[in-house]
């Protein structure tokens, strides 16, 4: 697969949302992990954006339904929502890419 601009954005999501989860994750540590101190939602944001772009960054690599899907759920939650879906990742429900993934 062909890396394009939203395999750089993915990235530009490792690089910013990686060093804020360890952030996040020492001001849990100080303030407690309970939800009324609402820490805890900016945890489990780094850690849902870390994820959904690694999940981009693999689908260049390998192209599995599971995979496809993670990657289209999880980027709901980051800005890349607002663009449509990467060219390299096809329409789940045609039937050309369920009948190759049977």
């Amino acid at each position: 697969m062909q890396f394009n601009a939203r395999g750089g954005i993915s990235i530009l999501e490792l690089a910013i949302y990686t060093p804020s989860l360890l952030l996040a994750g020492y001001t849990c540590q100080r303030h407690g992990y309970s939800r009324s101190s609402g820490w805890i939602f900016t945890l489990i944001l780094c850690l849902i954006r870390i994820i959904g772009a690694c999940c981009q960054l693999a689908t260049y690599s390998h192209q599995s339904t599971g995979l496809i899907e993670a990657a289209i759920i999880l980027g709901t939650f980051s800005p890349r929502a607002a663009f449509s879906l990467p060219e390299h990742i096809p329409q789940l429900h045609e039937p050309s890419f369920i009948e190759r993934h049977r």
